[in-house]
């Protein structure tokens, strides 16, 4: 329907469409971004747009130039991009430090060494029992 709309022009599709995807994205990340780790942002649920300060917002700018022309634009489908792209992105949910790690694979270790030692000590116990008498 496009191309019928647009014949002879030469506009194709597909490479607009994937750039206006790829910037939603990077949008919606940085909104995201905003709110779990930046401080002084809020989300007006009403208009659907990050809201602060200025002052804070241009700071967080310097550093995060993704976000720049997003304080008070309305960016209305925020939540589906969060759907939509959300788990594309490492989130720190489930990270630990490597000293905890080494402390869950010893844990791991005693647990399954403290479960060998039972297992031996329930057969050797088994050694002095007459099963001759028994019913199947």
């Amino acid at each position: 329907m496009l191309e019928a709309k647009t014949l002879g022009c030469g506009l194709k599709a597909s490479p607009h469409i994937k750039s206006r995807v790829k910037t939603l994205k990077k949008q919606a990340m940085a909104i995201t971004e905003m709110f779990s780790v930046g401080s002084g942002f809020s989300w007006n649920d009403v208009d659907k747009m990050v809201v602060a300060e200025k002052d804070v917002f241009d700071l967080w700018v310097k550093s995060h130039p993704t976000a720049r022309g997003l304080r008070n634009k309305p960016f209305p489908h925020y939540d589906t991009f969060l759907e939509i792209f959300g788990k594309d992105r490492a989130n720190g949910l489930g990270a630990t430090t490597p000293a905890a790690e080494e402390e869950a694979i010893k844990s791991t270790e005693a647990t399954a060494a403290n479960d060998v030692d039972q297992s031996i000590a329930f057969e050797e116990g088994l050694d002095g029992i007459d099963f001759s008498s028994t019913q199947p």
